[in-house]
């Protein structure tokens, strides 16, 4: 197991594991570590989200909900982009006007929250529609891959089974 800090998730650490997840006593270490994920504001977020004015709740359902999730047009790779949710850990993929607001407008609430390692995914431009395609860890995809990013322009990834919705590892 290995510890590494999402910068663009601010302060969140998270178990990376190269296996299934994290095991009970990381998981408790995640959850109570000084801004973690599961705590209040450990991704940025503010206590209106899911439901309102919920407390424990992060993030801004309207905002997130005028995101296009699905047939994002494009011209080149860099105008996809993925995000990732700092409480479930679940990737979306989403257009790049819409990258620099998305994560932080993700609803999430901190009952939510399950402590598990964030997928590797790598998108790109298929036929002008955004496409994200998750990389097995047994292949030892580069770290960047499970921290909100752009595709490259130029690079193929052409892997089997493109989604737009990817949940934690």
């Amino acid at each position: 197991m290995r510890w590494m800090a999402l910068g663009a998730l601010g302060s969140a650490l998270l178990c990376v594991a190269l296996s299934a997840g994290c095991d009970d006593d990381e998981s408790e270490t995640a959850a109570t570590g000084g801004g973690g994920a599961g705590a209040a504001g450990g991704a940025g977020g503010t206590t209106s989200g899911s439901g309102g004015n919920e407390p424990g709740c992060h993030g801004d359902a309207d905002a997130w909900d005028a995101i296009e999730k699905e047939s994002i047009s494009c011209t080149k790779n860099s105008d996809c982009c993925v995000v990732f949710n700092p409480c479930t850990a679940d990737g979306q993929v989403v257009g790049v006007s819409d990258f620099p607001t998305a994560a932080d407008v993700w609803p999430w609430c901190d009952d939510e929250c399950v402590f598990c390692a964030f997928p590797f995914i790598e998108v790109e431009c298929v036929n002008q529609q955004c496409v994200g395609y998750e990389v097995e860890i047994g292949t030892d995809p580069p770290d960047e891959l499970a921290t909100p990013h752009c595709g490259e322009d130029d690079v193929v990834v052409g892997l089997p089974g493109p989604a737009m919705t990817f949940p934690c590892l």
